[in-house]
């Protein structure tokens, strides 16, 4: 049985998950629609390696367990001519398409932001809110 990105067979009433090669099938599509390939290993920081290596891969292991260690991470140069394809501190938009599934994400990621507060009773609201929804004064 086919489930997403993995094949289960369950032998003696036990799992066992066979990861597929999905590299091919992820594509990445910056703000202007066009697509940013997965850089190769050889073309990764080493300092970058050694987090996916040494924490990411063993801390999604120890989390989900045999699953964990099928999971695959990709890694895309953020830098097109000296500038930034997404900054996550601006306006834009960005997707992921894995298969026929595709997810988006718009930018600013009011995570890496600070709150803005009401200006009459101080009440924090996320990053991306331009107007106080309840008092309707710019925050």
């Amino acid at each position: 049985m086919i489930v997403g990105d993995y094949s289960l067979a369950a032998p003696d009433n036990t799992v066992d998950f066979k990861v597929n090669d999905i590299k091919n099938d992820v594509i990445f599509r910056s703000i202007d629609g066009k697509k940013v390939s997965a850089l190769n290993t050889s073309a990764i920081d080493d300092k970058v390696l050694v987090i996916i290596d040494d924490v990411l891969k063993p801390l999604f292991v120890q989390m989900i367990g045999k699953m964990g260690s099928g999971l695959s991470i990709f890694v895309y140069d953020n830098w097109k001519d000296g500038k930034l394809i997404i900054d996550p501190y601006k306006p834009g938009k960005f997707q992921v398409e894995v298969n026929n599934d595709i997810f988006k994400w718009q930018t600013p990621l009011i995570s890496l932001l600070d709150e803005k507060s009401c200006s009459i009773d101080q009440m924090d609201f996320p990053a991306n809110y331009i107007f106080c929804p309840i008092h309707g004064n710019k925050l």
